[in-house]
């Protein structure tokens, strides 16, 4: 959870249901790059709505600019990622699209715009940077080693990436040698300079 992705959600003009979907998403994100740990069923359910109707919400929320999403394809199959947008220009308005329209009788009427700043340490370079990152690793899967998180190379390659100002790619859920872990994959499995880059 990240308090000031979720305050910045909290403060935006985005009517109902749709506001409720887009702080679940801000619940799972970081307020530093705006990516989002996307999980389906854990977002639909701290919005209160069920997964298919999500998917209307997500889409209402890209096309006014509060979130975009990239697709990507991973070993596990095709992959959803999707970013806040924390720097969006406030004075734009909401507008649902025609078919968007929710039965549950939602309008497009919402709260004045707040000129909310986006969260300390947010900027569009971060943002980028880990995308290109994220693409990168999903462009050669099977060049990727996993790196596991807690183990030597995790530490090593998470202080190599931090020393030189680059960002740490997120961690999510991996499956290595039939077992369920944590990590991120990279191009090899200890960075230049080996496991002292831990130090």
């Amino acid at each position: 959870m990240t308090t000031q992705a979720v305050a910045w959600a909290m403060d935006q003009s985005v009517p109902g249901t749709a506001g409720r979907v887009l702080i679940a998403l801000s619940n799972r994100a970081d307020h530093t790059n705006g990516f989002v740990h996307f999980d389906a069923p854990t977002i639909a359910r701290e919005a209160c709505i069920g997964v298919p109707s999500l998917w209307r919400y997500l889409g209402a929320l890209e096309r006014n600019g509060f979130i975009s999403k990239d697709d990507r394809k991973t070993q596990d199959g095709d992959k959803r990622e999707y970013w806040l947008a924390l720097d969006r220009d406030p004075s734009i308005p909401w507008a649902w699209s025609a078919h968007d329209i929710p039965d549950s009788g939602e309008t497009e009427s919402v709260s004045a715009p707040v000129d909310t700043p986006a969260p300390r340490g947010f900027d569009r370079a971060s943002q980028d940077a880990a995308r290109k990152l994220n693409q990168a690793q999903a462009r050669q899967p099977g060049d990727a080693f996993p790196v596991i998180e807690g183990s030597k190379a995790f530490r090593a390659w998470s202080g190599y990436l931090r020393a030189r100002g680059q960002i740490v790619p997120y961690v999510r859920k991996m499956i290595v040698n039939g077992k369920e872990c944590r990590g991120f994959e990279m191009p090899s499995l200890f960075p230049p300079g080996g496991e002292e880059s831990a130090a």
